[in-house]
């Protein structure tokens, strides 16, 4: 049981320390120049609605088979 979530804290201290990354670059972007962040800022949240998209689909087929 300790070496699983000494484990899960390594995943956990791994996703901080990539939300602290993203965050930090997109501060950086608006600083430099508003209209680029947001079209950058734009493409990552139409990935995210794609893949979660193709994993509700993914979920709903053994439903209907």
């Amino acid at each position: 049981m300790y070496e699983h979530n000494h484990f899960m804290n390594y995943i956990i201290l791994a996703l901080s320390v990539l939300a602290i990354t993203i965050t930090g670059m997109t501060y950086s972007l608006s600083a430099k120049s508003g209209v680029a962040s947001r079209e950058r800022l734009s493409a990552p949240t139409v990935t995210v609605l794609q893949v979660t998209e193709e994993d509700t689909s993914v979920a709903n087929t053994p439903v209907f088979f």
